[in-house]
């Protein structure tokens, strides 16, 4: 699980079906992602890295699958943010990612993004023709973002239903999740949940992001200790 807007201090913590993993929020209480492992998979931490308060990364071995993890979660400038804000953050992310898996090759990979993008309307392998948008400029980043670090956004292959209700009451889809090309051995399976409330506020905001993406174990290998 992948979570923007977490707002606890970075901590590890135990819940009851996962182990959380989280990154302190900025100064005025802003940010703070974090990643969920479920208990099931027995995660074992290797590493915790806040890149920057928008962009959190951490490592684990999964005993139970017996296969490495790298999952980050990302949140990116909103649209209206400064041009440097958002060069920032996306030769960051890119940077980052990129380092990660030329660390650990055969890691099972996942960027679980909000990225404030919309994407569709410029054509693109990394990206499905399922509800396509007009391109914004953060779907240009993006978009140009998954060509160089050889990502999917996987949702965008299916139909999804918007991830995000502005305040005019019109959905968009702006969230994503990102695996490596040929990672995945189906077709993933996607949808929203409306009924699993993420808004700070009165209104409707996000939505979860909800998939299955079935992974060959022999595609990723074992990474020993």
């Amino acid at each position: 699980v992948g979570v923007q807007e977490g707002r606890l201090q970075a901590s590890v913590r135990q819940g009851l079906h996962y182990q959380l993993y989280a990154d302190s929020p900025d100064a005025a209480g802003n940010y703070g992602c974090q990643i969920w492992i479920r208990h099931g998979v027995h995660p074992i931490l290797r590493a915790t890295v806040s890149h920057s308060f928008r962009i959190f990364e951490v490592q684990a071995f999964l005993k139970t699958v017996s296969c490495e993890l790298i999952a980050f979660a990302a949140h990116a400038p909103v649209e209206a943010a400064k041009r440097g804000v958002k060069d920032q953050f996306w030769d960051l992310l890119l940077t980052t990612v990129q380092a990660a898996r030329i660390r650990v090759p055969k890691a099972m990979f996942v960027l679980n993004l909000d990225g404030n993008a919309r994407v569709g309307s410029q054509s693109s392998a990394c990206i499905g023709a399922c509800q396509p948008a007009r391109e914004n400029d953060n779907g240009y980043r993006f978009r140009t973002f998954l060509e160089a670090a050889e990502l999917w956004a996987v949702n965008t292959f299916t139909t999804t239903g918007h991830t995000w209700m502005g305040k005019s009451g019109v959905g968009h889809r702006i969230d994503y999740v990102c695996i490596p090309i040929g990672q995945q051995a189906v077709t993933p399976s996607f949808t929203t949940d409306s009924a699993i409330d993420l808004s700070t506020t009165l209104r409707e905001d996000h939505h979860a992001v909800l998939g299955d993406i079935v992974v060959p174990r022999q595609a990723l290998g074992h990474i020993p200790s």
